[in-house]
């Protein structure tokens, strides 16, 4: 439906429209993330683990078993067929693993009350998350079919024997035959081979995880606190209101004791997507919005870059009276000026952003440094820097 709609507007507006497309995530990926694929790694990681633990047990399932050898052997003497005493092994098997799920499910309980607790209270949809009746029944049929597929190779082993050598003290199989010692070392090279597949596994998160925390965002992250604030529309309907608003929040938020430095943007780091348009550049040739040169919108205050530690790299940034009444100024950063002003100086240039319905040029009056807003793994896109003044109702 919103690729049909997408094909209508290009053919309504076909100059700003044409190679634009639309891409549709659920609400819940918006705001929390893609944490699809980590949860299915994780839950492969768990199925390793479980793996690891089934190969363990049926181990020692079959050490034990050869410990009671004489006992089978006497119940075989007695005329219990081979199929009933592997029943009997099954069935302890079975109550083993499900007596193993109900303890875990005990921990999962806690330990899901725990991190509940210990999250952020804005994660959408939190109290959702609960050890709840299908969780239960999935916990249930894993424990049984564990139960059954580990414990039926020793429950078969066991009842594998020499009745007359076994009844006999001292016999040669009492210790178990060798079918059975070939068994438990083929459960040894398993339990060895899956650890290590865990560990290699283990070991590359980390490193990635070490590089990613070595990626520089462009600002400093530490000591940072995030507010974010909706004006009513109705209160806050002229521009001038809501720029004083925002000046004397900040003024009152410095004055406030261990507060170093305040700023507003119009969207924070790593919070989502941002606004972003189209640019035109003075003495460049205009090329149709399908084809033209693109950029990020930010709307921000002088305050922004010293809270946020974004190094300015040339010219300077917005002074008193450009930060309050609409001057057409703009800041941008580094990679505008490497994708959009090839070998050219930026200052003094005059840009047309495509941000409001009667857009008139602006002037670069300062060059910053980039700074990254999606995430880490997302390279840094040129970026131009308005003024409250200029694009009051994003700020």
């Amino acid at each position: 439906d919103m690729d049909t709609i997408s094909a209508r507007l290009v053919q309504q507006y076909p100059d700003f429209n044409t190679n634009w497309g639309v891409n549709v995530v659920p609400l819940r990926t918006q705001v929390t993330g893609e944490i699809k694929r980590p949860l299915l790694m994780l839950l492969g990681a768990v199925g390793f683990v479980l793996l690891i633990a089934c190969a363990n047990v049926a181990n020692l399932l079959l050490a034990r078993a050869s410990a009671r050898r004489k006992e089978i052997a006497v119940r075989t003497g007695l005329g219990a067929s081979r199929w009933r005493i592997a029943r009997q092994l099954l069935t302890e098997s079975v109550m083993l693993s499900i007596t193993g799920g109900a303890l875990g499910v005990l921990v999962a309980w806690w330990g899901t009350k725990a991190l509940v607790a210990l999250s952020p209270p804005a994660l959408i949809d939190l109290k959702s998350v609960s050890v709840n009746l299908p969780v239960l029944m999935f916990t249930l049929g894993l424990s049984v079919i564990t139960g059954i597929v580990f414990g039926l190779v020793p429950s078969l082993e066991a009842t594998r024997f020499n009745l007359h050598n076994s009844l006999k003290e001292g016999g040669k199989n009492v210790g178990g035959s060798s079918g059975g010692h070939r068994v438990r070392s083929l459960f040894v090279v398993t339990q060895v081979a899956l650890a290590l597949v865990l560990l290699v596994g283990a070991g590359l998160l980390l490193k990635s995880f070490n590089r990613l925390q070595s990626v520089a965002p462009g600002f400093n992250p530490q000591n940072l606190l995030t507010v974010r604030v909706s004006l009513p529309v109705a209160k806050y309907e002229e521009d001038e209101k809501a720029i004083n608003f925002f000046k004397q929040a900040v003024e009152r938020m410095k004055a406030i004791p261990g507060v170093e430095a305040v700023g507003t943007v119009n969207t924070a780091p790593f919070t989502g997507l941002y606004p972003g348009t189209n640019v035109d550049i003075e003495g460049q040739p205009v090329l149709p919005s399908s084809q033209g040169l693109s950029t990020g919108v930010y709307v921000t205050d002088r305050g922004y870059f010293d809270t946020m530690q974004i190094p300015l790299k040339k010219g300077r940034l917005y002074n008193e009276q450009e930060a309050t009444e609409m001057r057409h100024v703009v800041v941008v950063n580094e990679e505008f000026v490497r994708k959009n002003l090839k070998g050219e100086d930026p200052l003094g240039k005059r840009i047309t952003v495509w941000m409001k319905d009667e857009p008139e040029p602006t002037e670069i009056i300062g060059v910053v440094g980039d700074s990254k807003h999606v995430g880490l793994d997302v390279g840094v896109e040129p970026v131009v820097y308005w003024p409250h003044p200029e694009l009051v109702y994003a700020g």
